[in-house]
């Protein structure tokens, strides 16, 4: 099925609206080790409440010991393999091993602002992320390091009755903003990589 004029109309403006800005870069040697994920949208899936907005995959990442972000609400995404040409082939090869969607070269609409998560609790690791269109039926095929996934329409993740605030025990009491989605709870480094993409976006309507 073609694209319709608003969903292509959509897309470039996100592209362009990407492409106005210069996102912050880490330098190499800044961190031990660099990552890139995919905020990938989509317009065929049927979560989205309105055919002509695109909607935002999430994944949830499996528990497993020694993993930090484990049972998080994630974007598809990895560490930098060495045979990697550069960061964005690492998006793409991470978002088709976690979930069998091949994204081409073409299909990254731009880059947001790369994220060094500073605590001693997670490991030393820059992480760049990249917005990606996906134009065809979004067929989805988890690896081993997912459990489950969502879409979300765009519209919502900026939705204020959707905010909450994520309340954690340990090591000590702490309190984060989050947004919460039909029991999914999106935080921390997502989080703030919404927050970016969203701040990119403020001049595109939906």
């Amino acid at each position: 099925m073609p694209e319709g004029p608003r969903l292509g109309d959509i897309r470039r403006r996100v592209r362009k609206a990407l492409a106005e800005r210069e996102p912050r870069r880490i330098p190499d040697g800044a961190a031990d080790r660099r990552a890139a994920v995919t905020l990938v949208l989509s317009d065929r899936v049927a979560e989205s409440v309105d055919s002509e907005e695109p909607a935002a995959l999430f994944v949830r990442r499996a528990r497993m010991e020694g993993d930090p972000w484990s049972g998080h609400m994630a974007l598809p995404g990895g560490r930098e393999d060495p045979e990697d040409p550069d960061l964005l082939e690492t998006a793409r090869r991470e978002a088709c091993e976690e979930t069998g969607l091949w994204l081409a070269r073409g299909d990254f609409l731009g880059r947001l602002d790369d994220i060094h998560p500073r605590s001693r609790h997670l490991p030393s690791i820059a992480v760049t992320p990249f917005v990606a269109w996906h134009r065809g039926e979004p067929r989805l095929v988890l690896n081993q390091e997912l459990d489950g996934y969502v879409w979300i329409p765009v519209s919502s993740l900026d939705d204020p009755e959707l905010r909450s605030t994520l309340h954690l025990a340990e090591p000590v009491v702490r309190e984060f903003p989050a947004i919460a989605h039909e029991g999914d709870v999106i935080w921390g480094l997502t989080l703030a990589i919404v927050e970016n993409f969203l701040d990119a976006l403020r001049a595109v309507r939906f």
